[in-house]
Parts: structure tokens; sequence; C-alpha cells
């Protein structure tokens, strides 16, 4: 059994354009997701928001199959905080 969180990298680590006032979340707690961009391959892109900031997040899963599987769990997080992705089950063949 293995979880999001056992992914190498996983969580990815925002970025994105701020002003240097601008709060900025460090912390996948404090994120939540926003919304889910782009799948190709392994790449996966989603945004998260923090306060009125939009953070982008690129983060590349070991092969493709786990990156759909990932996207799917990611779906379902939508609007929820990047850290409770971390905890979900990751599907088995």
């Amino acid at each position: 059994m293995k979880r999001v969180l056992d992914l190498p990298d996983w969580p990815p680590i925002g970025g994105g354009a701020y002003k240097q006032s601008d709060p900025f979340g460090v912390s996948a707690q404090e994120v939540r997701i926003k919304e889910l961009v782009r799948l190709s391959d392994e790449h996966i892109v989603f945004t998260g928001a923090f306060h009125n900031q939009t953070l982008t997040y690129d983060f590349k899963a070991p092969n493709k199959e786990t990156a759909k599987k990932l996207w799917m769990i990611l779906e379902k997080f939508l609007g929820k905080q990047i850290f409770k992705v971390g905890l979900e089950i990751i599907p088995e063949d």
C-alpha cells in the first residue's frame, strides 16, 4: 500500500509571480488545490490558492500510470489542502 506522500518529491514546491510584501504559503497545509492544468506523460501541473495568491505546482511522477492515478486523486481534492492529498492511497492495478 503506497500513499501519495511516498512519491519522490511530494508535495511539490509552489512557484509563481508575487510581490515581496505578499504573504506566501510554503506549507502544504496552507495551500488549497485550485485547478488542474495539465497532465502530459508523467508530468502534472496544477495551481493552488493561498490567501489571494495563485501558486503553480509542477510535479513529475515516477511514470505515466502513476501520473494518471495521481491526477484522478487530485480531481477529488479540488478546494482541499495539498497536505491531505499526501494521505491518499494510490490505487493498485
